[in-house]
């Protein structure tokens, strides 16, 4: 598992003696010295930030927290927030550039909400919070233990690499085809990745032209045929020489594309393994 993906959960259960004094800091600056009117769930929200900053800090580092005093984790893992902060803001902006111009109302939602999040994150009283709606799916969901800027981050890496991905081909040839798999596509939540990768895909395991995006009847079922006696394991292996030919073919060295590409292919076997022939179709977008 990428670093960026872990979520280290830290035990502070045995350093309450350390924790609560760094809870009733935050609580004094929080109220400006009036600690007496914070509502007990504003508290509790405190508190998770401060848990957050420490696991972040010890994510990042891969140092255990008990190795250190809670307070020197704290004052760390608000500098590690900052850094992410700015380094999401970059991906925030790269995320911008390549977006692929699909007109999906709710991918320009959310890229609108999280330009929102910068304006709202709190990393000093709430750096766990995520103060805007991300809608737009992703092929691959970030994990949901991720939370505050972590997360935006991560959901912000995946984007981009569908986004690429997604750019690799004509803009008319991936409008035609979102709109023969969805004719009111740009109105519904849906990640538009997956339909272009799909197609691609089901173009190289027939070693035609994927970047053609064209995968008539006949191409779906062909490949039904070619499915219909693997098994599992032997159609993810098919599955994963498609995607290879697809890195060849589009000069993909990346390897966090690779792994990405790679992982929303090995989540085929089982769809294709209950669907029908017309089923291959639908999956394969063959408009």
């Amino acid at each position: 598992m990428k670093r960026n993906e872990l979520v280290q959960a830290v035990d502070l259960s045995h350093r309450q003696e350390e924790l609560y004094p760094l809870l009733e800091r935050q609580v004094k600056l929080y109220t400006m010295g009036d600690s007496s009117s914070l509502p007990a769930e504003t508290a509790r929200e405190l508190l998770r930030s401060i848990r957050f900053c420490i696991e972040t800090h010890s994510t990042l580092s891969g140092e255990p927290a008990g190795n250190h005093p809670l307070a020197q984790l704290f004052v760390e893992g608000q500098r590690d927030v900052w850094r992410l902060i700015e380094e999401a803001k970059l991906l925030y902006h790269e995320a911008k550039r390549t977006n692929p111009g699909f007109g999906s109302i709710a991918y320009g939602d959310t890229l609108d909400a999280i330009g929102d999040f910068f304006r709202f994150y709190d990393m000093r009283f709430f750096a766990h919070d995520i103060p805007c709606s991300i809608d737009y799916p992703l092929c691959h969901p970030v994990p949901e233990a991720l939370e505050g800027v972590r997360y935006v981050g991560e959901y912000l890496r995946r984007l981009i690499l569908e986004n690429r991905f997604c750019g690799l081909f004509a803009r008319q040839d991936t409008i035609r085809l979102l709109g023969g798999h969805q004719s009111e596509y740009r109105e519904l939540i849906l990640n538009l990745f997956e339909p272009i990768f799909a197609c691609a895909l089901g173009l190289a395991l027939l070693n035609r032209n994927a970047a053609a995006l064209r995968l008539d009847a006949e191409g779906c079922r062909r490949i039904y045929e070619l499915f219909r006696p693997w098994d599992e394991n032997q159609s993810r292996a098919r599955l994963r020489e498609a995607v290879n030919r697809l890195c060849i073919r589009f000069r993909l060295w990346d390897t966090e594309m690779r792994a990405y590409l790679m992982n929303a292919a090995e989540n085929l076997p089982p769809r294709l393994k209950s669907t029908t022939r017309e089923g291959y179709c639908n999956l394969f977008c063959a408009p």
